[in-house]
């Protein structure tokens, strides 16, 4: 947001009180003009800003900033809370002349209620100057929550910042920038002497490569297609691949944009596939059933394409599914299976396997997917990377039904928690063509904050036995909770899900699933029943219309009157679970019942001696989340002693996606499983 109107012209301010978990005060300083070596100019100034969301909030925040080029450069901040205890984030930034901020350090304290402590970040060892073009930027923030029971107002005080020793030049403030990348704290980046490691960044080191012209869109489209041409035989999670001539005649296109000083945005130049259930003009969506040789081109982009178009993507082909969707293993008759990252005889997960599969790989910077059953969540999971669901509306979608249809939701799958955030940024936003999709502000996605001290979490597990899981899920899940403690969080063990008046916990979990699945799965699959491709379908997408038409799992067809009473009980599991989010800020399971299974299976049969009754009985463990219409990450848990991987899957309160990004920031620093444990397949190219 823009500088109120009152703010003093000495200083460079942006204040915002994002309705999730912080007030934040930014100061800047821009190096314009060159000057006497040892020049100083001192501009001190104070602000205090009030807003709705700061009264809900109850508090108040002062910063008071400097700049001297007489002495290092160090940053201060004085903090006093009349609650019991409040965290205050410190990060300083140097913002380039083209808007890409770079976080120079970061500090952050615990500050405990009564006497004001100082919080100082002496920069001093970075070396930092401050170069003509560029800003200075102090961010001062402190997070709702952080596991206090009780509001608590936070003063901010006294907050300093001085440089010195530049080269040449004088200082005078400048305005923030109001583009929401500008607050984005991007990474540092070399060009390689080894153009083949372009791919092995990640998606922002990749757009400030771009951005920053240290290489060029046709150096990174043919990095990357020549690493798919090795990987991809190997494990088939990128279909429909389109000829390399057209990719770099759009790759030329784009250096071309960046020639006149124009670029479209973060994605500018990367290359992107779509997962094969959505739409992209001009190539063919199978969904995993419809013969190639029958498919037609898409006309239009799909809602959260037509944003990833805009963002600069070149849509390279589509991401590998199973069979419209259905089944947490990626098999069709279309394209064949998809085989997991680090084991090439094991399921990738599904139904979002290829695009898992392809960023675990570096096949893809990032990707998108989508769930309903675990599918931005069991992938992940397997493939040791990041997926996140979204709350429902986040990423809005046109077309068919826009009201009912709350199963399902699209999300970004990542190998960082920056880039996670940052496709879904891209990916979210209202649309009116969505009339339920969430009108809040996208750009505090990505702003990160490592903020968990305090924070509580609730471990379900197997529900106290409830869900058949294989013992090294359970042992390697619960050796990744101590990471939680690691970070200042608390764990509790429960052993059953909540209760309500209308929910009865875990004995309701599964017949409330297979209701609210046979209504919305059955009436996709019934398009397809309808036509020419019935006979192409899949035992399981049968299981799932009859079940809707004639009865399965030992019910009838279903009926209004069974929906209606399933939604009830689905609200009163929604109740339980809002009592429980009183107590907690997450709840925590893992992201599959089983480590990877053999591929040439369709399902698990038994689990520890305990028969699946369906297909998807298996990933009972994910339907928590979609029933509760929550967000829910996965992060990489670890590795079992056959070095296969599995996942946590960590559930939030309703529509706090935010706080799950700054837990995923958190989590990466501290365990280090994405980057510490590649695939072997990338250890041998």
């Amino acid at each position: 947001m823009g500088v109120p109107a009152r703010l003093p012209s000495a200083v460079c301010g942006v204040f915002d009180a994002f309705a999730r978990h912080s007030v934040e005060c930014v100061a800047g300083y821009k190096h314009t003009a060159a000057g006497r070596l040892g020049q100083s100019c001192l501009m001190p100034s104070t602000a205090v800003y009030t807003s709705p969301a700061m009264v809900r909030d109850g508090a108040v925040v002062s910063m008071a900033t400097a700049l001297d080029l007489a002495g290092p450069v160090t940053a201060t901040l004085t903090v006093s809370t009349d609650g019991p205890s409040a965290h205050v984030f410190l990060k300083v930034c140097d913002v380039g002349p083209d808007g890409i901020s770079r976080m120079i350090v970061r500090g952050q304290d615990l500050i405990e209620g009564g006497a004001p402590r100082s919080v100082t970040v002496d920069l001093t060892h970075t070396g930092y100057r401050l170069n003509p073009g560029h800003s200075l930027r102090l961010h001062i923030s402190t997070p709702r929550g952080a596991g206090l029971s009780t509001p608590r107002r936070a003063v901010l005080v006294g907050a300093t910042l001085s440089a010195m020793a530049l080269t040449a030049g004088t200082s005078s403030p400048a305005r923030a920038a109001d583009s929401g990348d500008a607050e984005i704290l991007w990474p540092q980046v070399r060009r390689p002497k080894d153009l083949g490691r372009i791919p092995y960044w990640d998606a922002a080191e990749l757009s400030v490569a771009i951005r920053r012209r240290i290489v060029s869109c046709v150096e990174v489209m043919t990095a990357y297609l020549d690493h798919i041409d090795r990987i991809n035989p190997k494990v088939n999670a990128l279909v429909s691949l389109r000829p390399r001539t057209d990719l770099l005649k759009e790759a030329r296109a784009k250096d071309h944009l960046l020639d006149q000083g124009a670029c479209q945005g973060w994605m500018h130049g990367f290359p992107h596939a779509v997962k094969d259930l959505a739409d992209v003009e001009g190539m063919p969506t199978t969904y995993g059933l419809i013969p190639l040789s029958t498919v037609t081109p898409a006309t239009a982009d799909s809602l959260f394409v037509e944003r990833i178009r805009a963002a600069g993507a070149i849509f390279i082909g589509k991401t590998n599914t199973p069979e419209l969707g259905l089944g947490s293993h990626t098999y069709n008759n279309v394209f064949g299976t998809t085989y997991n990252a680090y084991h090439q005889s094991k399921a990738a997960g599904g139904s979002s396997g290829g695009a898992a599969v392809a960023v675990a790989l570096r096949m893809l910077p990032v990707a998108d997917g989508s769930d309903f059953m675990g599918s931005l969540r069991n992938p992940p999971g397997w493939n040791n990377v990041l997926g996140l669901r979204p709350s429902y509306g986040r990423v809005p979608s046109f077309g068919g039904d826009v009201f009912i249809d709350q199963g399902g939701v699209e999300g970004p799958i990542a190998r960082t928690a920056l880039d996670l955030a940052l496709l879904l940024r891209t990916m979210s936003g209202h649309d009116d063509r969505a009339p339920m999709s969430l009108t809040e502000d996208t750009a505090p996605l990505t702003d990160l904050t490592v903020r968990q001290h305090g924070e509580r979490a609730a471990w379900l597990g197997d529900l106290g036995g409830y869900l058949p899981m294989e013992r090294d899920v359970l042992d390697v899940t619960r050796t990744a909770l101590q990471h939680f403690s690691r970070l200042g969080m608390t764990v509790t063990t429960l052993d059953a899900l909540p209760t309500s008046a209308d929910f009865d916990g875990n004995a309701d979990l599964w017949p409330t699933w297979l209701t609210y699945r046979h209504w919305l799965s059955g009436m996709a699959v019934k398009t397809a029943y309808d036509s020419a491709l019935r006979g192409l379908l899949k035992p399981e997408a049968l299981y799932e219309y009859e079940g809707l038409t004639v009865g399965a799992d030992g019910n009838g067809p279903l009926t209004a009157v069974d929906v209606y009473a399933n939604s009830v009980k689905r609200s009163g599991m929604y109740r339980a679970f809002r009592d429980l989010f009183d107590t907690y800020d997450y709840v925590v399971l893992p992201t599959a019942q089983v480590m990877p299974f053999d591929a040439t299976a369709h399902w698990p049969r038994h689990i520890e001696g305990v028969e699946m009754s369906s297909y998807h009985r298996w990933m009972e463990v994910a339907t928590i989340g979609t029933l509760i219409g929550a967000p829910t990450l996965a992060v990489p848990a670890g590795f079992n002693e056959a070095g296969l991987p599995i996942g946590l899957q960590v559930i939030a309160g309703n529509r706090d996606d935010f706080s799950l990004l700054d837990l995923a920031q958190a989590w990466e620093r501290q365990t280090g499983f994405v980057h510490g444990a590649l695939p072997g397949l990338l250890s041998t190219t």
